[in-house]
């Protein structure tokens, strides 16, 4: 992906809550796989992910690779802004921080951007948190989220890109911020899988086919959790190297107004294939919370 450019403006912090929340009704059973670029396996890729300890929040921020070309190393933005958000989740819990729709998991991007302003880079992010029944969602750029609920993606985030493969980032160089995030605040249910990938996955993998690979997981949450996990995760990997299949990198590539070259326009071809990425999965099935007994009075 390219970098975006201009430095960023100080940003408003986000509004101060009115209001305690309920107690969370649900927790995340995460499981998490990482498929590193080829060119990339011995430092681990450019991706970075976090799993919360008490099963309510998750993130994943995935490097901007076009920052390689100054000499920088993407991994370093994206594993600092990753650290931002499992420390800003894990102070804010669901009682002290009420707000509104997607506006805490807005405020946990705003922290983390603001945490990792002296690291040079840039990263897309996602995160996603149980608050009382809901998931609350906030995304910057091109990872995002997949809700699956009986057997069919119910709710996804938008892609969001200045122009082609050029998305929103969070940066030391650039203008995007917390605030331009899409949020969302969805209705949770037992046995909904929360899917947040880079776009290593859904350059490659349709909706359709995370599907498939939800409705074949077996086992108790963390095993499905896993399973889902490392299938995205293999598959995508799969299809970023056949060149020949239509993808979601392909057709979105068409969709924005790419041709292919004069060559190849020569000999008839069309933009086809998938993109050769890191591809991140952060998997949860969604459980009941876990409640802890009242103490009786004496």
């Amino acid at each position: 992906s390219e970098r975006g450019a201009a430095a960023a403006p100080a940003e408003p912090a986000p509004a101060a809550p009115e209001a305690e929340a309920a107690p969370n009704r649900f927790r995340f059973e995460a499981a998490a796989s990482m498929v590193p670029h080829p060119a990339k396996v011995a430092k681990g890729g450019e991706d970075a992910l976090f799993i919360g300890p008490c099963g309510t929040a998750i993130g994943v921020a995935d490097g901007v690779g076009g920052w390689a070309e100054d000499g920088v190393d993407p991994a370093e933005y994206a594993n600092a802004f990753v650290v931002g958000m499992a420390k800003a989740a894990a102070e804010s819990s669901a009682a002290a921080e009420a707000l509104s729709g997607g506006a805490e998991a807005r405020g946990i991007l705003h922290t983390a951007h603001g945490a990792s302003m002296a690291v040079p880079g840039a990263a897309t992010a996602v995160v996603a948190l149980v608050r009382g029944g809901e998931l609350h969602v906030a995304n910057l750029g091109d990872s995002g989220l997949r809700l699956i609920r009986g057997g069919q993606v119910v709710a996804a985030t938008k892609q969001q890109q200045h122009y082609w493969d050029c998305p929103f980032q969070f940066g030391s160089a650039s203008s995007d911020l917390a605030s331009d995030a899409e949020v969302l605040s969805l209705p949770l249910e037992v046995g909904d899988v929360v899917i947040l990938a880079s776009d290593g996955v859904y350059d490659n993998v349709f909706d359709g086919e995370l599907e498939q690979i939800a409705a074949g997981a077996l086992g108790d949450d963390k095993e499905r959790a896993r399973a889902i996990a490392d299938g995205v995760t293999a598959l995508a990997r799969r299809h970023s190297e056949d060149t020949e299949r239509d993808s979601p990198y392909s057709l979105g590539a068409i969709q924005s107004g790419i041709e292919p070259s004069w060559f190849d326009k020569l000999l008839g071809k069309r933009i086809v294939g998938g993109k050769l990425d890191d591809t991140t999965a952060c998997v949860a099935v969604i459980a009941e919370a876990e409640v802890e007994p009242v103490a009786e009075e004496a």
